[in-house]
């Protein structure tokens, strides 16, 4: 079985037992819904992530693997958000809260979200800025692209859609370091771009 995948309403952990920076992130099929999500998180200083399939087709060989209803994870996610304590990281903050509210409604306050992508272009506009990328260039990690994953099977796309969640909580807490030594000149204007999300056209690659 693959690792960190959870496939019932009963897996998908409370919400209290959750740390309060938690990174999302949602995959889509080609007519842009969503068909799995994942969340990560760092706790005792170890980077965990999870994937929830939710409307995915199983290839022959694997009556193993149960898709996770979509009401429940709303129901779950929900949840999640209701602390109001707690606070979220994502890489394309706008893709992904946009996906959300359609889904389920779900929406989140922009004091509430950091998004690892603004981060990263605030620092250098001529860098690229996609999540692969940075952890590529930046911090060596090998990373498979989209297209990749989805080519190597059911097994190694779940494994790639669990990652985004991990290289986003891990990308956070790198660039917060960077962003604290130069908060002074640096909050009101990331302030700025992460309440007014969409007037930023930012490459991704």
């Amino acid at each position: 079985m693959i690792k960190n995948l959870i496939q019932s309403a009963d897996e998908l952990p409370n919400e209290r037992s959750l740390p309060i920076r938690v990174s999302l992130d949602c995959e889509t099929n080609e007519q842009g819904i969503i068909e799995g999500m994942s969340f990560g998180y760092v706790k005792n200083n170890k980077s965990k992530g999870y994937y929830i399939p939710m409307r995915h087709k199983f290839p022959k060989g694997y009556e193993d693997y149960h898709n996770v209803v979509p009401k429940d994870v709303g129901k779950w996610l929900k949840s999640v958000v209701a602390n109001k304590k707690r606070k979220f990281v994502f890489h394309s903050a706008e893709f992904d809260t946009d996906k959300f509210e359609m889904e389920w409604g779900i929406k989140f306050e922009d004091d509430r979200i950091d998004d690892t992508l603004l981060l990263h272009w605030m620092f250098d506009t001529e860098r690229r800025h996609g999540l692969k990328g940075i952890m590529k260039d930046e911090y060596g990690f090998a990373v498979k692209t989209w297209k990749m994953a989805k080519g190597e099977g059911i097994e190694t796309f779940f494994k790639y859609a669990k990652d985004d969640a991990v290289y986003t909580i891990f990308l956070y807490y790198k660039l917060m370091e960077q962003y604290r030594k130069h908060k002074k000149s640096l909050q009101k204007a990331y302030e700025h771009y992460r309440e007014d999300r969409k007037s930023v056209r930012v490459g991704k690659e």
